[in-house]
């Protein structure tokens, strides 16, 4: 179920607007029937026993049962906005309501599950109702988030979201335009000698926007190999430009590429910080394009120690080149 709701939920980038001019929209007949959205949500602890402002990327996806209810899931990843805290995740049951056939149709949507605190792995359940509106494949609603890991933390949410529908044909044309990558090395700090190299492991998905440009997400993980056994999970965003203008041996090209997103470092003191991460590379294609194997260098600036509370000026980072071996298919 899980491979047809993921299979589904990647026609979004893809899926064509519903003109908003019409009155009535037809309802996606395919063999998939899944429904889903990608979400933003900004919430706000203005009950008692809040925790503050943050905010949270969910991805969702329903199958239609009855004329007006879907069931499905939604997980989902949240943040602070100052990036003062470790990143939870959450993944719940859904249901959801609203009129599929209409262009404009007011919703309902409720999600019970699972929260996870990276931070001293804090996990609690998770509660929230949603109300709102849909305009074509735009929405947006207001929500009670709840949590409870012996007591009670409310927030309100503010929720917007692009609603899509999925043909088969799509799904497959998208997956064929998309490049998945995986890439183990080693990473090596350049700014203490305190600190000892790791390993490093690495996974993508790219898509191809034109013959250079390729677009998608990317997830880094490392571990130290030194006594403080220190690990740090980057994930965000990937950007790749691809040299293949540039005509060297055996089909060799230059490429360079910037990853921007979240990364936490776990280790006697667990951060979360924004992250920028440029790197370089030659790509070796196989199999009339289709496939390469990757040579990548790559930099990255990981915040160890904020200070806490008392010390919110004492910062420090940890420097890091990480060269890994990639194969993309």
């Amino acid at each position: 179920m899980l491979k047809k709701i993921f299979a589904c939920t990647l026609l979004a980038l893809i899926s064509t607007p519903a003109s908003f001019a019409q009155t009535t929209v037809n309802a996606p007949k395919t063999e998939c029937g899944w429904y889903g959205t990608i979400e933003f949500d900004p919430l706000n602890s203005t009950f008692k026993k809040g925790e503050g402002s943050s905010w949270a990327v969910r991805w969702s996806g329903v199958k239609r049962v009855y004329p007006y209810l879907g069931l499905g899931g939604a997980i989902s990843l949240s943040e602070s906005w100052k990036f003062k805290e470790v990143p939870s995740l959450t993944i719940t049951a859904r249901a959801h309501v609203e009129d599929y056939d209409k262009a404009v149709s007011p919703f309902a949507t409720l999600d019970l599950g699972y929260g996870h605190g990276f931070e001293q792995s804090t996990n609690s359940f998770v509660f929230n109702p949603t109300v709102g509106i849909r305009y074509g494949q735009v929405g947006i609603g207001v929500g009670y988030y709840g949590t409870v890991n012996r007591s009670l933390s409310s927030a309100m949410n503010i929720r917007l979201a692009y609603f899509f529908g999925y043909n088969a044909e799509k799904t497959s044309h998208f997956f064929k335009s998309l490049d998945f990558g995986v890439a183990a090395g080693g990473f090596f700090p350049c700014n203490t000698w305190t600190e000892s190299g790791g390993i490093s492991l690495e996974a993508s998905a790219l898509y191809h926007i034109n013959d250079y440009v390729q677009a998608g997400l990317a997830l880094n993980f490392d571990g130290s190999l030194g006594e403080t056994g220190a690990a740090d999970l980057l994930f965000g965003v990937r950007g790749r430009y691809n040299f293949r203008q540039v005509h060297m041996p055996l089909g060799l090209h230059p490429f360079a590429r910037m990853d921007l997103g979240v990364a936490s470092v776990f280790g006697d003191e667990t951060t979360s910080s924004f992250y920028w991460q440029p790197g370089v590379g030659i790509s070796l294609p196989l199999k009339n394009n289709t496939k390469s194997l990757d040579l990548s260098v790559s930099y990255a600036k990981l915040l160890e120690y904020d200070g806490g509370y008392d010390h919110s000026d004492d910062k420090e980072y940890l420097k890091i080149i990480r060269v890994a071996i990639g194969y993309n298919f």
